[in-house]
C-alpha cells in the first residue's frame, strides 16, 4: 500500500536520523515464525530478485521449472471454479505498468487469453492455462519447499449504526488524526511506514489497543459502528473484513481500512503463555469457547494485543477487498507475503485442511497480512459463515506451492 510520507519539524540530517531510529525502537516486534522442515539434501536455486525493497533488505525469491506432471491433483481440479479470481488479477496485470518476474508483454499476452475465452469451462480455461504458463516450483531461502499454510474468513458480527443499551462495543473507522509516517524519505530503512499522530506539535506513535478500548482516546464522532459482542469484533480485527448483520436482518459488508502501526500480538499465543488453554488446544474455535466463558478475563486481555484495525463501510457492498484491490474468492484467494510474491500472481498450491483433506487447486495471490511472512507462506481465505470459521481457525498445515509464470515468448 503506497502511502504518503508525514513529518513537520525537522530540517537537519542528523535529527531525521535520530527520530526514524526512535520511531523503529518503539515500533519494532519479532514476528512469529513459520515452521519449515529441515531436509538433509539441499538444492541450490539461483536467487530471482522479486521486487525493490531498499539497500537493507533482500528480499529474493528461488524457483525452479518443472512440469505440470509434477503438480499434484492438477487433473483434478475445477479450472472453470477458478476462473472468475483470475479474472479479478488479471485486471489489475492488465492496468499495471510493471513486470512482475516476467516481463509484463507476457503477462499481457497470457491475461487477454484467458480473457478472450468465449465458452468458460474446465478445459478451455486449463488450455489457456497449459498453453501459456509455465510451472516453477517456489524455494526458501534454505532451500526447502515446504512452509505453513493457515486459513481466514470473513467474520460476523451483530451491529447498528445506533449505540444501545445491547449494541455498545465500537467499531471504529480511520481516524482523521491518524497519520502515515514512511520513514524511507529520511533514512536507509525498507517498509519503514508507520501510524502517528501528533501531540504538542511532536510526532507520537498512535494509541495502542488498551489506549483505545479502556481510555476512550478516540471519538464518537469516528464510530463506524456500534456491536453487541467484544469478542465477534476481535474476530473481525484480527480476520481483517467482516459482515455486520443489522438489527433489520440486513447485511453489511466491512472492509479493512487501516491499523495503528502496532505489532500483532495473537489472542492464541497470549492464553497460551498464561496456561489458560488445555494442552492439545490452540485453534480458533477453541480460544473463541475460552473467551466466551470467560468475558470479563477475556475483555482485559483482548488489551494485551497492541495492534488496533480500523474499518470502512464496502462499497456497493462488495467484499472482503485484499490487498491487490479485488474482492475475495472463497477457496481461490490467497494472502501472501508480498515482498516475495507478487500480487496478482497465478499459484498451485498443495496442502490440506484442518481435517486432512487436500487442498490441490489454483488460486490467486489476492491478499497480505501481518502475520504472513516468508517465502513459503500461506493464508487461505474461506470465505463467511459457520463453516468458513470452523476450517479457517483450525488450518495449520504444511505445503507448497508453485508459481505459474507466462511463458517468455510470444504465442
Amino acid at each position: 500500500m503506497k502511502e504518503k510520507s508525514f513529518y513537520h519539524g525537522c530540517t537537519v540530517g542528523v535529527m531525521a536520523a535520530f527520530f526514524i531510529f526512535f520511531i523503529y525502537l518503539l515500533f519494532s516486534m519479532p514476528e512469529e515464525g513459520a515452521t519449515r522442515r529441515q531436509s538433509e539434501a539441499k538444492k541450490e536455486i539461483s536467487p530471482v530478485p522479486v521486487m525493490e525493497t531498499g539497500k537493507k533488505d533482500d528480499y529474493t525469491l528461488r524457483y525452479e521449472k518443472v512440469s505440470y506432471d509434477d503438480l499434484a491433483g492438477f487433473k483434478n481440479d475445477n479450472f472453470a471454479k477458478a476462473y472468475p479470481a483470475l479474472l479479478k488479477s488479471c485486471d489489475k496485470i492488465l492496468s499495471s505498468p510493471r513486470d512482475r518476474l516476467v516481463k509484463k508483454v507476457y503477462w499481457d499476452q497470457a491475461c487477454k487469453a484467458l480473457e478472450n475465452i468465449k465458452l468458460v469451462t474446465d478445459a478451455t480455461v486449463r488450455n489457456v492455462i497449459t498453453k501459456y504458463y509455465d510451472p516453477f516450483l517456489v524455494y526458501d531461502k534454505n532451500g526447502e519447499t515446504v512452509g505453513l499454510f493457515t486459513g481466514y474468513y470473513s467474520a460476523g458480527i451483530n451491529a447498528s449504526y445506533r449505540k444501545t443499551e445491547k449494541y455498545k462495543y465500537p467499531v471504529y473507522k480511520l481516524p482523521a488524526d491518524a497519520l502515515t509516517l514512511n520513514a524511507d524519505a529520511f533514512a536507509d530503512c525498507s517498509h519503514c511506514v508507520y501510524t502517528v499522530r501528533v501531540k504538542d506539535g511532536k510526532i507520537v506513535p498512535y494509541y495502542t489497543t488498551a489506549d483505545i478500548m479502556k481510555n476512550n482516546t478516540i471519538s464518537d464522532k469516528d464510530v463506524l459502528l456500534w456491536a453487541d459482542n467484544p469478542i465477534d469484533v476481535m474476530l473481525m480485527h484480527i480476520q481483517g473484513s467482516g459482515i455486520a448483520v443489522m438489527p433489520d436482518k440486513k447485511e453489511i459488508k466491512i472492509n479493512y481500512a487501516g491499523n495503528n502501526g502496532y505489532g500483532f500480538v495473537g489472542i492464541g499465543w497470549i492464553l497460551k503463555s498464561l496456561g489458560l488453554l488445555e494442552n492439545g488446544k490452540g485453534s480458533m474455535p477453541d480460544v473463541k469457547e475460552w473467551l466466551e466463558k470467560n468475558s470479563l478475563q477475556a475483555e482485559e486481555l483482548i488489551l494485551r494485543n497492541p495492534r488496533y484495525i480500523f474499518f470502512k463501510e464496502a462499497v456497493n457492498n462488495e467484499g472482503p477487498i485484499g490487498s491487490l484491490g479485488v474482492e475475495l474468492t472463497p477457496e481461490r484467494s490467497l494472502a501472501v507475503d508480498n515482498r516475495y510474491i507478487k500480487l496478482g500472481s497465478f499459484i498451485w498450491l498443495v496442502t490440506k485442511d484442518a481435517d486432512g483433506n487436500k487442498i490441490e487447486k489454483l488460486v490467486t495471490a489476492q491478499d497480505t497480512g501481518a502475520a504472513i511472512k516468508g517465502e513459503i507462506r500461506g493464508d487461505f481465505y474461506f470465505g463467511y459463515g459457520d463453516r468458513a470459521f470452523h476450517q479457517a481457525g483450525r488450518m495449520r498445515s504444511k505445503g507448497s506451492y508453485y508459481l505459474l509464470l507466462p511463458k517468455e515468448k510470444l504465442l
